[in-house]
């Protein structure tokens, strides 16, 4: 019985852990291509910067701007 308890503690640690891995992702720094495309497809102004996060700068007059 104390061995079976042991083995579903240690596939629980493993499956925490890959799912803690899992969500910090492995494509540090990679834009989704998805994103891009309807970005490109509307002719969106945009950059992506070294995190792979899309920016756009929308003028909204008066000397302002706004970042998204």
């Amino acid at each position: 019985m104390l061995r079976k308890i042991a083995g579903v503690v240690v596939l629980l640690g493993v499956v925490v852990t890959w799912c803690a891995v899992a969500q910090v992702g492995a494509r540090k720094g990679a834009s989704d291509p998805r994103v891009e495309k309807l970005l490109k497809d509307m002719g969106a102004n945009y950059t992506i910067d070294n995190d792979g996060d899309f920016k756009m700068t929308n003028d909204v007059g008066g000397d302002r701007t706004q970042n998204v």
